[in-house]
């Protein structure tokens, strides 16, 4: 596997909180990136002021700027593709 760049764009909460908890099931791993969200007042209260809402599903790129800017940028794994082999 190769590591890429992350790109900003618009995500879901889920599929954010994955990319930054891969290990851990989906839910679970929603469930971090909303307690993480709760315990760093000022995250919470920047992803208020660009109209963030607790329970919101879809990001904006926006909003996924301020995650990284407090929660650094998540690693992103490219699948390396698989090789066809011909008789």
């Amino acid at each position: 596997m190769h590591t890429t760049y992350f790109t900003i764009k618009s995500y879901g909460w889920q599929e954010l909180a994955i990319l930054y908890s891969p290990e851990i099931d989906p839910r679970s791993a929603t469930r971090k990136l909303s307690r993480w969200v709760s315990v760093r007042k000022d995250l919470k209260e920047d992803l208020l002021q660009s109209g963030w809402k607790k329970g919101t599903k879809v990001l904006t790129p926006e909003q996924v700027s301020i995650l990284i800017y407090y929660l650094g940028e998540p690693v992103v794994k490219k699948q390396a593709s698989k090789r066809i082999s011909f008789p």
